[in-house]
């Protein structure tokens, strides 16, 4: 895919996310019957919107003129944050270097997901049009409360496996076992990586915004779904656990309760 349709394609998609009533597994069936038959370089914002509203009325779904207005100007905004923050890169479903591990989870990937690297990094995943051969990795979960056992133990159990395999180590930033697992790997001079329940720009707990930025400078990554400025919500955070479970190779639980989230 080019420069300019690839740009096309992420404007559309932007779009789509910001409409009312469009969820993922609708916007990965409009990429899947039209983006990939058609890379939208549309003459015009009517005729874009026009075929978009025909599209989704048997979906039921009709946006008002008003509707596309505001999604369409916060499709804008979100290009202009990404043009000033060189270090993120928009990845949709329809490039080549969308991970594969994500692409499994079907109508349920994120159509656009966030991924935050130390600047040349990102530069060349957008640049790349050949698919990345993905790295092994282990997701490390658990309570965030966990007993002073785990502080103990957890740590060596990480840095054994990190020294020994080669693993990335992924988990979602939480406190407790998420930020074990990611200092742990750290230390162990491994690779981690962190899902976010946010916008890639709102560190959530804010208290591990030091863990973030050690992250990215020891050349691990941040990713979200979700569009920048986007606040954590519950739901979110499940939403988050799916792309965890979907990036990891294998999963290691280091404490959990009979009923917990991570169960």
């Amino acid at each position: 895919m080019n420069a300019a349709d690839r740009q096309a394609a992420l404007a559309v998609l932007l779009l789509l996310k910001n409409l009312p009533g469009v969820g993922r597994r609708t916007i990965n069936k409009y990429c899947t019957e039209h983006l990939k038959c058609k890379f939208t370089l549309f003459a015009s914002r009517r005729e874009r919107e026009a075929e978009i509203a025909e599209w989704l009325r048997p979906a039921g779904v009709q946006p008002a003129g008003r509707d596309f207005e505001a999604a369409d100007a916060a499709a804008g905004r979100i290009l202009d944050w990404l043009a000033a923050h060189p270090d993120v890169t928009a990845l949709t479903v329809l490039d080549a270097a969308y991970p594969q591990k994500l692409r499994d989870l079907g109508p349920d990937q994120p159509p656009v997901l966030y991924l935050r690297r130390n600047a040349p990094a990102a530069r060349g995943a957008e640049d790349g049009d050949g698919a990345q051969e993905e790295a092994d990795c282990t997701a490390v979960i658990g309570s965030r409360w966990p007993e002073e056992r785990t502080f103990r133990e957890g740590p060596d159990l990480i840095a054994s496996l990190v020294r020994e395999t080669g693993t990335v180590i992924v988990s979602g930033l939480a406190r407790g076992c998420d930020a074990i697992g990611h200092r742990a790997a750290i230390a162990a001079g491994g690779i981690t990586g962190a899902a976010l329940a946010s916008g890639i720009d709102m560190i959530t707990p804010a208290m591990h915004t030091g863990l973030a930025e050690e992250i990215l400078r020891t050349g691990g990554f941040l990713l979200s779904e979700y569009d920048p400025g986007t606040e954590p919500a519950e739901y979110r955070y499940a939403e988050r656990d799916r792309l965890t479970a979907a990036l990891a190779d294998r999963l290691l639980v280091l404490e959990c309760g009979i009923h917990s989230g991570t169960m």
